[in-house]
């Protein structure tokens, strides 16, 4: 006979309002944040729609916990030359290890370009074993 999977529900944090970045170092992107307030391993997925002001150049988004950068999970989206307004999807994910109880799990992203903006998007993490 199966067991039911004792593990907590997962946390979401979901924005529809428009958000923007003039930034060139990374920052929070806006709403996206979560402290789950246990020490676990999770797992972290980030979906979004993104749009440069201006063609030919890079948005740019990232994990951080607990305030410091999650190796290998910065991901760009770039615009090409003559694709002006066009809106584009980022989307990652990565198992985020040894999460501490008072660590914010967070979305952060900067431009090379005048500015970048975020519509609707979404972080969701999960407790994993």
């Amino acid at each position: 006979m199966a067991t039911l999977d004792a593990r907590p529900a997962p946390l979401e944090a979901a924005q529809t309002t428009t958000t923007t970045t003039i930034s060139a170092t990374d920052e929070l992107m806006s709403g996206m944040t979560l402290t789950p307030g246990v020490q676990a391993d999770f797992l972290a997925w980030f979906t979004g729609n993104v749009q440069h002001s201006s063609n030919n150049d890079s948005m740019f988004a990232s994990f951080y916990v607990g305030g410091v950068q999650v190796p290998a999970t910065e991901h760009e989206f770039k615009r090409g030359t003559g694709a002006a307004n066009i809106i584009g999807t980022v989307a990652f994910q990565k198992t985020l290890l040894a999460v501490g109880v008072a660590d914010a799990i967070e979305v952060r992203w900067r431009t090379t370009d005048p500015t970048a903006s975020a519509f609707t998007r979404t972080l969701t993490i999960q407790q994993v074993p």
